[in-house]
């Protein structure tokens, strides 16, 4: 009949296995216990009820994770970020997860910064099938960029006043102060982004005792003749 009808699709949106309804209408008898399948295999990363609550279609019950393959997300510096792009590789390394560093691909990119901390976020779907890549660990990504060739200095060599930056540059047997623009800032070198060329001999040592001179002379101070350590080959 159209109730025997309706009452079988109630138990089966209600997660009750064709078998289960079969023997509850062979027995005729209800049942106070009933088995409900996960849709999918995975591990139970969160349980929202406990025995005796009660529950409606909204309550979630469990919530399970398929921990085969995992998200990897890294967060790359906003100057960084014009490097990366989708396929780019990196070295993934989890020292607490006991797996060895990996190499992984970026599949995406998200479009926007995050504006605390000002870096872009990027992820990595890798397959993680001992379960040792848990969620929330933290970890390190090191990516593996193509190399740029560019001028750099000793960062001695640099005299910043405050209101701009220059070398001392050797021409002929005179010392000129040489206005540069300034990049990347290493332990001990400093990209030039202009105002050098690559072969010109600048001062890398002593630049300060050799800019108060230039001062003194700029004002009419006395002053003898320039000194400084020989120019070195940059």
């Amino acid at each position: 009949s159209a109730v025997i009808a309706s009452g079988r699709t109630r138990l089966t949106v209600l997660g009750m296995s064709p078998e289960e309804i079969t023997e509850i209408e062979q027995t005729g008898e209800p049942k106070r216990l009933v088995t409900l399948v996960a849709p999918r295999s995975g591990v139970v990363v969160n349980r929202g009820i406990s025995v005796g609550t009660a529950v409606d279609p909204s309550t979630p019950l469990l919530t399970i994770a398929d921990l085969s393959r995992v998200w990897v997300l890294a967060e790359v510096p906003e100057a960084g970020m014009a490097a990366i792009r989708l396929g780019s590789t990196a070295r993934l390394e989890f020292p607490a997860s006991g797996r060895d560093p990996f190499a992984a691909r970026v599949d995406f990119l998200y479009p926007t910064l995050t504006e605390r901390t000002r870096t872009l976020r990027v992820r990595f779907s890798v397959g993680n099938p001992l379960g040792t890549l848990r969620p929330g660990l933290y970890g390190n990504a090191i990516f593996e960029l193509p190399g740029a060739t560019t001028l750099t200095v000793p960062r001695d060599a640099v005299v910043d006043t405050g209101r701009q930056q220059h070398v001392f540059v050797s021409t002929g047997d005179r010392f000129e102060p040489r206005p540069v623009t300034l990049g990347v800032q290493l332990a001990d070198r400093i990209e030039i982004l202009s105002g050098l060329t690559a072969g010109e001999r600048i001062v890398s040592a002593g630049v300060f005792l050799l800019d108060s001179e230039s001062r003194l002379r700029a004002t009419g101070g006395m002053g003898g003749h320039a000194h400084g350590a020989s120019p070195t080959p940059q």
